[in-house]
């Protein structure tokens, strides 16, 4: 027994020792053939062209969900604060709440370090990957690398533009950072919008306007190009290439969509659920595309923008001049059916009012002529016919 314990040794260690002295350091090499790595996906456009429609995507996030990166950013804005009136958490106190140790990731407070600054300066990230990467890429002509080089530039000033108006001066990184730094600086908002102008200018001329849905568009170029023009006063330069854009996307002014007959007015087809993806909605401009019906769920996201901006009326707070609840909150269905009552949730959605209109944009900058009169293409309409 101790001498087969012995053979068995020997003969194990002569098997390792054979083992290992006949193979190569390059038999541990991993060789993927079946995903996704920088090696086998920057070697031509389609594959630079998929890590941009990750960033594609991520601008969809910005305006769904719950509290999403937008109504964080209108709070932060003149145009609306927090409108939410059954708790103290959201923020309200801007004094108060607005501090570096406060919690900035959840839809109660606000998502200002996850949607408004961790997320574009990822964006930024990706974005210099692919284009860092593309000296290396096979083009079939100047065309396809200029799309794709446009595309590019479009993305990371799409985030510049979001970071310099909301947080000043911040640094601008146009490289992919392949070790870990930390000395960067900020840099002047105006040396970014300068830059920025340069490269949306070459943007606006190469990305093509006829792309699939979700995916950046030559006029999505000149509306970002547009307002670069404006934040460094070339006012004329904005109205021509605004102009431009106008001309390929005019006002609509006829009613669309095929449950037109069972919406009241043009605004509403406008605003529907079925005018987002209509062909015949001549307005859009640049989709964030949303699956609802996707068997995986992972395109189901919805906008959830009826909780983010209607009313709490689910409270009874909401009184008649006589005193008496203003909203049903669980109406009767007979009552319902007979006209009697509307069924609000199910109409307008269950508020929380993530956000409510200010005073100031209510009631201030609108003069009376905004107020009587509107202009829908080249025709005036006034008082309240457009609403027909």
């Amino acid at each position: 027994m101790k001498k087969n314990r012995i053979f068995k040794t020997i003969s194990s260690t002569v098997l390792c020792t054979a083992l290992l002295t006949g193979c190569s350091k390059s038999w541990l090499e991993p060789k993927p053939l079946s995903f996704l790595t920088p090696e086998n996906a920057y070697v031509d456009a389609d594959g630079l062209l998929t890590s941009l429609a990750a960033a594609e995507r991520s601008m969809r996030h910005e305006y769904f969900g719950n509290g999403s990166g937008y109504t964080c950013e209108l709070i932060f804005s003149d145009l609306c604060i927090s409108g939410t009136t059954d708790k103290a958490g959201p923020l309200q106190d801007m004094d108060r709440q607005l501090m570096p140790d406060a919690n900035f990731n959840n839809a109660e407070n606000s998502y200002l370090t996850s949607h408004n600054w961790d997320e574009n300066w990822n964006q930024i990230k990706y974005t210099n990957v692919v284009l860092s990467r593309m000296k290396d890429t096979k083009f079939v002509n100047e065309a396809e690398k200029n799309k794709v080089l446009g595309t590019g530039y479009f993305q990371r000033c799409y985030r510049y533009w979001r970071l310099i108006n909301q947080f000043g001066d911040v640094p601008f990184i146009d490289i992919e950072v392949t070790y870990p730094r930390y000395d960067f600086n900020t840099c002047d908002r105006w040396s970014i919008l300068r830059r920025m102008k340069k490269e949306l200018e070459f943007a606006y001329q190469w990305v093509p306007e006829q792309v699939d849905r979700g995916h950046t568009t030559k006029s999505a170029c000149g509306v970002l190009l547009m307002k670069v023009y404006m934040s460094l006063g070339e006012f004329d330069n904005a109205i021509r290439v605004g102009n431009e854009i106008v001309a390929k996307h005019p006002l609509m002014v006829n009613r669309f969509t095929s449950a037109k007959n069972s919406h009241p007015n043009l605004m509403f087809d406008l605003h529907s659920v079925e005018a987002k993806s209509d062909p015949a909605n001549t307005e859009g401009i640049l989709y964030g595309v949303s699956e609802p019906n996707n068997a995986s769920g992972t395109g189901s996201a919805k906008t959830e923008i009826m909780a983010n901006c209607v009313p709490m009326w689910n409270n009874n707070v909401v009184k008649t001049p006589s005193g008496k609840t203003g909203f049903a909150v669980t109406p009767d269905s007979k009552d319902v059916t007979a006209g009697i009552v509307e069924d609000v949730n199910k109409t307008y959605g269950r508020g929380i009012a993530r956000v409510r209109p200010t005073n100031y944009f209510q009631y201030t900058i609108w003069t009376n002529k905004e107020k009587t009169t509107y202009a829908v293409g080249t025709t005036v309409i006034a008082g309240d016919a457009w609403k027909t």
